[in-house]
């Protein structure tokens, strides 16, 4: 090659890698915003704080006593450490160079081991980062796919008579100590070594010691405090459907599940099936096996989709790959660009949140929290499901939750099942309360599911905040009575807002009007950047007559600046 076509080639490549780069990197650098991570944090500060493996679950005041399989302590207490050094920003930087490394040994594994023009392999991981990147978030399982990746890199480099196959062994045992996910990893290695039998000659000494390596890599992640319930509680979980109906990451995926969560997984499927096509009858054993494996992880939960984009990637390029003369020409070249280019174009008009080192905001209850610190709130709390993690994080040991998001290692399927419908139905919510001797409800703020709304006109329960993120609800005469009567919300309705505030403004009382118009500058108060709030302000004003007007118009300026601003 000519030192001018030499020179191109690099512009070339460093065009389009930068193109993936910054796809990559809009994704990998999205705020914390998943409701796991801060059980995950509190977990590995009390490991640290009690030298232990708490064996004894220690958060949820609904299974005092019970035994806790944790499997994944390791990456709690590297998630704590981090966001103790370097605090939210620290994590989500972590979180951005796992996701970096794992699609770095992608492209290393496409274009060093298997041979895959670069071209081919731009447009490739621009699947796969769409693919994928609605599964990386600051959770250990984020380590599973990059240490999975890891190990197909390391078998492919076996195969490719680059380097020894050993190294899955010790990264059987780290990963293991942070994921459970490394029981992928001795699976990949078995499938390897079955593949090995297609070869003519069998070469018998090979097989041996990829079929030992494989074995120890199996037993390497039983070395962890879990020991063998690693695997027993993990097959248990995934054998049990009724559990797995019951958390939407569980759901077996289906058409629009896949369509909804990771559109670009349906490239890979179609990039995977042209390489079979192109290969004919020239299939290799391993890429069958592997792209078979694929597929069976993929579709056991959605949470285990990237799985497939990961490991089919591989074969799928590899057989395109055998069209090499369109790829290496222009046309190839001016495909890898325009699938760069297209990646970073949805990455930047996606609807995910926009890169941010912190924390999503408007995203947890804290404000919430907040008032209930401020204002004594005692007794027990029923919680949504999603609140769990963020309650036990800003409130343990003063409070334990009632649920939280450790539903496949801590909560029976049972108690699942009511605690994540407790607030549908006033006979379930009334039986909890009285089976827990609960004083207040955590409650998300989403005036649309009406399900929700009977709480607002139940006697029982009494609303004494409301932000845009969540809502507290008292006991009225419980423990939180006198607060009930000093805080609570009388004529407006968190789930009917407008309905309510037309019944109090409209009744003819001005006594009612002022009142329901005060409430609803409470609700402003409360949270300053609610837009729902702000409207409500701005239609009591309207209701309200012409002596509001100015009133109104400053509200609706308001809730036009504050939806500018997301």
């Amino acid at each position: 090659m000519s030192s001018a076509r030499l020179g191109i080639a690099h512009v070339y490549a460093a065009i389009v890698l930068a193109l993936l780069s910054a796809a990559l990197l809009r994704y990998a650098l999205m705020p914390i915003g998943g409701w796991d991570v801060w059980w995950h944090l509190e977990t590995g500060e009390q490991i640290l704080a009690t030298g232990s493996w708490l064996t004894d679950e220690p958060f949820a005041y609904t299974l005092e006593g019970a035994q806790w399989a944790h499997k994944d302590g390791g990456a709690a207490v590297l998630m704590h450490l981090v966001q103790r050094a370097a605090g939210f920003g620290g994590l989500v930087v972590l979180k951005a160079l796992v996701f970096v490394a794992t699609i770095g040994i992608l492209l290393a594994t496409l274009v060093r081991e298997r041979r895959v023009p670069l071209t081919l392999a731009v447009f490739s991981l621009a699947l796969v980062v769409e693919a994928v990147a609605f599964r990386f978030h600051e959770r250990p399982q984020t380590f599973a796919f990059c240490g999975t990746v890891a190990a197909v890199w390391l078998i492919e480099r076996r195969r490719a008579g680059r380097g020894p196959l050993w190294p899955l062994v010790p990264l059987c045992f780290v990963l293991a100590n942070l994921h459970r996910g490394a029981l992928l990893v001795p699976v990949l290695a078995a499938a390897y070594t079955l593949s090995l039998t297609f070869q003519r000659p069998i070469e018998r000494r090979q097989l041996l010691s990829t079929g030992m390596i494989a074995a120890a890599a199996g037993l390497a992640c039983l070395l962890t405090p879990s020991g063998l319930d690693m695997v027993t509680s993990s097959f248990r979980m995934l054998q049990e459907p009724g559990f797995r109906d019951q958390i939407p990451e569980w759901f077996t995926p289906t058409p629009l599940h896949v369509w909804r969560a990771a559109p670009a997984t349906y490239g890979v499927v179609a990039l995977a099936l042209l390489g079979m096509v192109l290969r004919g009858r020239r299939q290799d054993p391993w890429d069958v096996i592997l792209t078979l494996l694929a597929v069976l992880v993929g579709v056991r939960a959605v949470r285990f989709l990237p799985l497939f984009a990961l490991l089919a990637v591989g074969p799928a390029a590899s057989g395109v790959a055998l069209a090499a003369q369109i790829w290496r020409s222009r046309v190839g070249m001016l495909i890898g660009a325009a699938a760069a280019a297209v990646g970073l174009l949805f990455a930047l008009i996606s609807d995910l949140p926009a890169p941010h080192v912190g924390l999503q905001p408007r995203r947890f209850p804290d404000a919430a929290l907040a008032f209930v610190r401020d204002h004594g709130v005692r007794g027990r709390v029923i919680n949504d499901f999603r609140f769990g993690g963020y309650l036990l994080f800003a409130d343990y040991p003063t409070r334990k939750v009632y649920v939280d998001g450790r539903n496949d290692v801590v909560y029976p399927l049972a108690f699942l099942r009511t605690a994540t419908t407790v607030f549908r139905a006033p006979e379930l919510l009334a039986t909890e309360q009285l089976r827990w001797n609960a004083q207040w409800l955590l409650v998300p703020n989403e005036p649309d599911v009406r399900s929700r709304a009977h709480i607002d006109y139940d006697p029982a329960w009494t609303l004494v905040f409301a932000s845009e993120v969540a809502l507290v609800y008292v006991l009225t005469d419980g423990d939180n009575q006198r607060l009930a009567q000093d805080y609570g919300y009388r004529l407006l309705a968190a789930h009917d807002l407008q309905a309510t505030l037309v019944t109090a403004i409209g009744s003819g009382s001005p006594k009612l009007a002022e009142a329901a118009r005060e409430e609803a500058r409470r609700m402003v108060r409360e949270d300053q950047e609610s837009h729902p709030a702000h409207l409500a302000l701005a239609l009591a004003y309207r209701l309200s007559g012409p002596a509001y007007v100015d009133q109104m118009a400053a509200e609706l300026s308001i809730v036009e600046a504050l939806g500018r601003r997301r």
